[in-house]
């Protein structure tokens, strides 16, 4: 079987994976599959995620949850970002560096600006999606099942 070729041209698409990708992306809601509108509304900070999984995965990118702010013990606001968000890796531990670096570690660490606000607006009493830089320093992978969040 002959491969298909994506847009980049360090990922090549094969016949069968083309085909698990159209199954998975049947299996989503349509509205799922569209671009975010500014203020779409939601019902839940969970259910825009999931929304916006979905959109990420049908493009070729994943969603992380990079933090939220509380207001009075309650999540008013998520940000989103793009998996390739980071500009180096977290050292919680403190190690040295020569003590952490793995031989044949690879991160997703890119620097992409990428960045979704999912805010719960009191005026019309519902979760909404917001942009904040809907850019992405990076090609789009063609396998969006390479992303473990999908």
């Amino acid at each position: 079987m002959e491969p298909t070729f994506a847009a980049t041209a360090s990922e090549t698409v094969t016949v069968e994976l083309a085909a698990q990708l159209a199954a998975a992306v049947a299996t989503l809601p349509p509205a799922h599959c569209l671009n975010p509108v500014e203020y779409e509304p939601s019902e839940s900070k969970e259910a825009a995620f999931v929304r916006l999984q979905n959109w990420a995965f049908t493009k070729g990118f994943a969603l992380v949850k990079e933090s939220s702010k509380t207001k009075n013990r309650q999540v008013v606001r998520v940000y989103l970002d793009c998996v390739h968000y980071k500009n180096k890796t977290r050292n919680t531990c403190k190690l040295k560096e020569e003590e952490r670096q793995r031989v044949q570690t690879k991160t997703q660490t890119n620097g992409c600006k990428f960045s979704i606000i999912v805010s719960y607006k009191e005026q019309l009493r519902c979760w909404t999606i917001q942009s904040k830089n809907l850019e992405h320093n990076h090609a789009l992978n063609p396998n969006p099942f390479q992303y473990h969040q999908h």
